[in-house]
């Protein structure tokens, strides 16, 4: 036997051989498939005498054309497992595993150039007599029953599941607006002022909002799952094999930053008041109206949250294919790559800041010759929010390993 790369673990890793008292073990999910129906028939010993990949067909035709062996058409069309027997077996171009799978079968019958098959299981195709998928639409109706195509066997893994995206920060709550400033106060005979106008007091400062979550990290990328497949004698049909390892999914955008509150506004200054004779006369600084009092500092915008790890890309799985003498191993094509890392995921936009309050209105004169209270002083507006760090790739999966041997 010549193989084209190194063996590989699994169930057809072996090139030909064994011995008078077992099967070896390239068919050991071949035996293990058929041991119920052998035993039976009661034509267990034929499983074990002198079995080889080269000759399990003609070994072991009585069994499989027996009541108990290949009988009867079958379509599947939903999930298997296990053993799936038939001397016609039609496969869906959607195949769902439920368990590890070994289809043996005299004429595997496929409905499309390309079976995808879904579910982390092993699947081993063991055709008899023929593996045959639709003929090449250019094939012309002479020629349909012995035209070559190419079938193809995807059992990738899937791809990994993004993350979620974090949640935004809560908005900051405004600052309070400063207490007016307390008129200028008259005498009681409202001759002149016992006090001048009062300022205003500032407007309290915003407050800063609740912390953003960071994105959650995404999920890997499936493995690859194992192929097996044994090519029928006089097949001149070509095989795409793929086991890709999935890519990992893309991590979740870390939250908005909360918005700053505004600084509240500044209070307006006291009034000034008019005490008549003493104003005209001596110009009564106790009838000044009040400053504005400052408005309140706004709150610096929050910082977005750290984006999500992205997944691992999935390992690439393994396929074993073995082949008949006269057929051309340049028809066997296999992918067996790595699946792609997973981006990381976005951080998250920083929040807005937040506004400085309005200085307050000074106090209105009240008086000739009266002047008007100065306004307050604005506050100065927060700063914005960082944005969040990026989060972390994945890494790339592994690739998978190939077996191609001539039994």
């Amino acid at each position: 036997a010549s193989a084209a790369s190194a063996p590989a673990a699994g169930a057809f890793a072996s090139a030909r051989g064994g011995n008078a008292s077992s099967a070896p073990a390239s068919l050991g999910t071949l035996v293990a498939a058929l041991r119920p129906v052998a035993r039976a028939a009661g034509m267990e010993q034929q499983l074990n005498a002198g079995l080889t990949a080269a000759n399990w067909r003609q070994r072991l035709h009585r069994l499989l054309a027996s009541p108990a062996g290949l009988r009867g058409s079958r379509s599947v069309s939903g999930p298997v497992h296990g053993a799936v027997l038939a001397a016609t077996l039609r496969l869906p171009a959607g195949l769902v595993l439920s368990g590890d799978t070994t289809i043996i079968a005299q004429r595997i019958v496929l409905t499309s150039h390309t079976l995808r098959v879904l579910g982390h299981h092993a699947l081993y195709l063991y055709p008899v007599s023929s593996l045959t998928a639709p003929a090449p639409a250019h094939a012309g109706a002479a020629g349909l029953a012995a035209a070559a195509t190419t079938i193809t066997i995807d059992h990738s893994g899937a791809m990994g599941t993004a993350g979620t995206d974090g949640i935004p920060g809560g908005s900051g709550q405004d600052g309070a607006m400063g207490d007016p400033g307390q008129d200028a106060q008259l005498s009681a005979s409202a001759d002149f002022c016992t006090s001048p106008g009062q300022s205003g007091s500032a407007g309290t400062d915003g407050m800063s909002g609740s912390a953003a979550t960071p994105g959650d990290g995404a999920g890997n990328g499936g493995p690859g799952s194992e192929i097996g497949l044994d090519i029928p004698n006089g097949s001149t049909d070509s095989f795409v094999l793929i086991s890709n390892g999935g890519t990992g999914g893309t991590g979740g955008r870390g939250g908005g930053g909360s918005s700053g509150g505004a600084g509240g506004p500044g209070g307006p200054g006291g009034n000034g008041a008019d005490s008549g004779f003493g104003q005209i006369f001596f110009g009564d600084p106790n009838c000044a109206p009040g400053d504005g009092g400052n408005g309140g500092n706004g709150a610096s915008g929050g910082a977005g949250g750290q984006g999500g790890a992205g997944g691992n890309g999935g390992a690439g799985g393994p396929i074993t294919v073995t082949f008949p003498a006269g057929y051309t191993p340049a028809n066997i094509h296999t992918q067996v790559n790595g699946g792609t890392e997973g981006s990381g995921g976005a951080g998250g936009n920083g929040g807005f800041p937040g506004a400085g309050g309005d200085g307050g209105a000074g106090g209105t004169a009240a008086a000739s010759g009266q002047s008007d209270g100065g306004s307050g002083t604005p506050g100065s507006s927060g700063s914005a929010g960082a944005t969040g760090g990026g989060g972390l790739s994945g890494t790339n999966g592994v690739s998978g390993s190939v077996t191609i041997t001539q039994r």
